[in-house]
């Protein structure tokens, strides 16, 4: 059986290349599982290829090293040339849909080019010329209903617990043997919220969730991304009370989420009506750290207990009693929180639900 699973992520840690994507955290376990099912998995951009040639194994350091070093050397890359000349034929193809961006939609020639509609369309023609089931993994609620009509998938997978359009439900994946392989750590007292990701979309979780904490406790709350950009210079000067950072790659992650006390999840309005949960979870407890919910969020007692959630109507005090529990903890009450995390979240969101979920329905040999 021949699986095509067609994306636009890093699968390294991506030293020292600044990239929004978090593939490395669940795409390398959907390509092992299939691997582990006897299947041969194809992919057709390879963006790791300068990084393994320059690093080799250490590419995959920050976590998990040999699985996912021994996973990326299993798939086997086609190019753009060959999946459109050749007429490759798969038994099955999930293609993680693009929009378009600034980059893709520039011209062949011009520098900053992305191809990745480019592949998406002849993704699809493939699909279409072999009558090859296409499973679209709709990750950022961009594939519309009019995008659904003119591709016409046979199934469309998105992580929300409310889902759109009748679309199947799935959480993002992780090998769960993977969660605890970083120790428990003792916080630091001055990295009280660590938040890994960009301002985009989540202004209203950032003003009302992060920033009046951090106006009453100055010098506690971080925050890792783009915040160094010129552009984001009066929302620095605003907040002086933030510690900011530059965006990282994997290889940082370790370093920011051990030992801090608490990683709030925050999200966009339609993720939190939804209930759509991204990779976040999976990072947070995976390098280290305690994920903290709001329950503004759709469905958020589905992945955590309630010491964890925020009532967002009772904002102050119930942030308050949150965090005095998570500092309160003693060492060994932190491990065994972490624990139970790792079951429940290992649990919900084990890589082989999602590939039994991806597959059901369909006529899969063994």
């Amino acid at each position: 059986m021949k699986l095509l699973y067609n994306h636009n992520n890093y699968l390294s840690d991506k030293i020292g290349i600044s990239s929004p994507d978090g593939g490395a955290v669940y795409v390398p376990w959907i390509l092992g599982e299939f691997m582990k099912r006897g299947w041969e998995v194809y992919c057709v951009l390879d963006r790791d290829k300068e990084l393994v040639e320059k690093y080799g194994k250490e590419a995959f350091a920050a976590f998990s090293k040999e699985k996912r070093w021994e996973i990326y050397n299993k798939i086997k890359f086609i190019g753009l040339q060959a999946l459109s000349e050749e007429n490759i034929e798969f038994d099955l193809i999930i293609n993680e849909w693009r929009f378009h961006t600034k980059d893709n939609s520039k011209n062949k020639n011009e520098p900053g080019y992305s191809p990745d509609t480019e592949i998406q369309d002849n993704v699809i023609v493939n699909s279409w010329q072999n009558g090859t089931p296409l499973v679209v993994f709709d990750l950022d609620y961009q594939f519309t209903e009019e995008d659904e009509k003119r591709v016409k998938p046979w199934k469309v997978i998105e992580q929300g617990i409310k889902p759109k359009n009748n679309h199947t439900t799935i959480f993002i994946p992780i090998d769960k043997e993977e969660l605890s392989q970083f120790q428990t750590q003792i916080p630091y007292s001055n990295k009280e919220l660590v938040y890994i990701g960009n301002f985009y979309n989540r202004e209203k979780d950032f003003n009302s969730k992060l920033i009046p904490y951090a106006k009453k406790n100055p010098g506690v709350v971080w925050l890792i991304g783009n915040y160094m950009k010129d552009e984001l210079k009066e929302f620095r000067d605003q907040n002086k009370e933030i510690v900011f950072h530059e965006r990282i790659g994997f290889d940082k992650f370790k370093e920011f989420y051990n030992r801090s006390i608490g990683i709030p999840l925050l999200a966009t309005e339609e993720y939190k009506n939804r209930g759509h949960m991204t990779a976040r979870i999976v990072e947070s407890i995976l390098f280290g750290g305690i994920p903290i919910g709001f329950n503004d969020f759709y469905g958020i007692e589905t992945w955590l207990p309630k010491e964890l959630i925020i009532d967002m109507n009772n904002y102050n005090n119930s942030m308050e009693e949150v965090m005095n529990y998570l500092k309160n903890l003693g060492f060994f009450q932190r491990i065994d929180l972490r624990k139970s995390l790792f079951k429940s979240i290992g649990e919900k969101h084990d890589v082989t639900k999602f590939v039994d979920t991806v597959l059901s329905g369909g006529k899969f040999g063994p």
